[in-house]
């Protein structure tokens, strides 16, 4: 038997869960705990699809810690840059945010460079309000619900 680490978030909706180890595999729940069985679910059948595909099943390496900080502002990160995390692989910058819509026909907000989702809403417009929310200064970028002559998703378009 394997342990692979989860990240329960919390949402607008519930909560949403992935596993670093096992990109792609990701379960939603109205409570942690459900939340928390339905990514086990998730993950037994993620690792089931693996391995009729032939492929490789990854091997547990993520792990987690808490780390104890002072908080004398609560402003987030995102906002104050902080001039001695430049250079350091840390990002401070306003990194773009995309409203896309999912299969599902609701919309999911990530964040650039990211393939999981920071929240997911039942509309459009509330995904933007969200999105602005979460990160008011970070540019927004919204998927244009539409596809092209060619079966290709348009461009994006910037809020």
């Amino acid at each position: 038997m394997s342990k692979y680490l989860i990240i329960i978030e919390k949402t607008g909706t519930g909560y949403s869960a992935y596993s670093p180890d096992l990109p792609g595999c990701v379960a939603t729940g109205k409570t942690r705990e459900e939340t928390g069985y339905e990514m086990k679910d998730a993950i037994e059948f993620h690792i089931e699809g693996l391995r009729l595909n032939g492929d490789e099943v990854p091997k547990p390496s993520s792990s987690a810690s808490y780390c104890d900080v002072a908080a004398l502002n609560l402003t987030p990160p995102i906002l104050a840059p902080h001039s001695s995390l430049k250079g350091k692989g840390i990002s401070t910058a306003n990194k773009p945010q995309y409203v896309e819509r999912r299969p599902e026909g609701d919309y999911a907000i990530r964040q650039a460079g990211s393939q999981r989702a920071s929240d997911v809403q039942p509309t459009q417009q509330k995904a933007i309000e969200r999105a602005k929310e979460l990160r008011p200064n970070a540019p927004l970028h919204v998927e244009r619900v539409r596809d092209t002559s060619g079966g290709n998703r348009d461009k994006w378009r910037k809020v």
